[in-house]
This record gives C-alpha cells, sequence and structure tokens, in this order.
C-alpha cells in the first residue's frame, strides 16, 4: 500500500486537494492489520494536537456546554482523552496481535483482552466524524 494524501488547498483556491492510493492485492488479507497501522499513528497525532472535543463529552460528564466551568471544561477533556486512549490502545494491540493464534480457545482464554479491542474499535465507529483537529 503506497497513500500520499497532499496538504488541504487554501479556502479561496480552485486546486483539488492531491491524494494518490495504491493498495495491494496483500493489503485486503488482513485489512484491520493494515488500517491500524495508518489508524493507530493518527489517533496519537489528534489526541496531540486536537484543538477541541465532541460537544457529546459535555452530556457525557454531565455538563452545560453553555455555562461550563474551566474545571468542568477540563473534566470533559480529559474525557474524550481517555476515549481516545482506548482507540489508541485498541489499534496498537491490533497491530501486535497479528501473528497470534486465531484458534478459538485463544480467544476464550483472552476475552477482556479481546473485549477492550473490540470496545475500542466500536468507540472508533461512534466517534468517527468527531476526529478532527
Amino acid at each position: 500500500m503506497k497513500v500520499n494524501i497532499g496538504p488541504y488547498p487554501g479556502l479561496r483556491s480552485k486546486k483539488e486537494r492531491k491524494i494518490d492510493i495504491r493498495i495491494d492485492r496483500y493489503d485486503s488479507w488482513s485489512m484491520d492489520s493494515t488500517l491500524a497501522l495508518i489508524i493507530h499513528p493518527l489517533l496519537i497525532q489528534l489526541k496531540e494536537t486536537k484543538h477541541g472535543i465532541p460537544s457529546e463529552m459535555f452530556d457525557i460528564v454531565g455538563v452545560e456546554w453553555e455555562k461550563h466551568t474551566d474545571e468542568e471544561f477540563q473534566r470533559c477533556i480529559d474525557k474524550w482523552d481517555e476515549i481516545m486512549d482506548i482507540m489508541i490502545d485498541a489499534f496498537y494491540k491490533i497491530i501486535h496481535d497479528e501473528n497470534e493464534p486465531f484458534d478459538a480457545p485463544y480467544y476464550v482464554e483472552n476475552k477482556a483482552y479481546n473485549d477492550r479491542i473490540q470496545e475500542g474499535c466500536e468507540l472508533f465507529g461512534r466517534y468517527f466524524r468527531d476526529l478532527w483537529d
């Protein structure tokens, strides 16, 4: 796989964003692992450079958006960081677990481990549209 995505053009530019993607047949053999290689570092970068949080964090923490204090806002940021950490951990595990055995006893014995990966993937799907800088 080769992915080259250029920067966004300026707001008034008529140019389109340069995108060059080549996907080889073997990239889809274990697509979850292939995508995890891209998603994991993106999530780390987003967590480090974020300029906001999903508005849903206010509801989860029980804070009113219009009347929040700095301390309450920090609790919302902390909750978003916690959710991002779960996603980051899940994709890390997918990357580093790709060579583990796939037989049923392995997964039964490691149910908590696999449940944690599944939780991170589900959170990624739930907050997919909120993954912005």
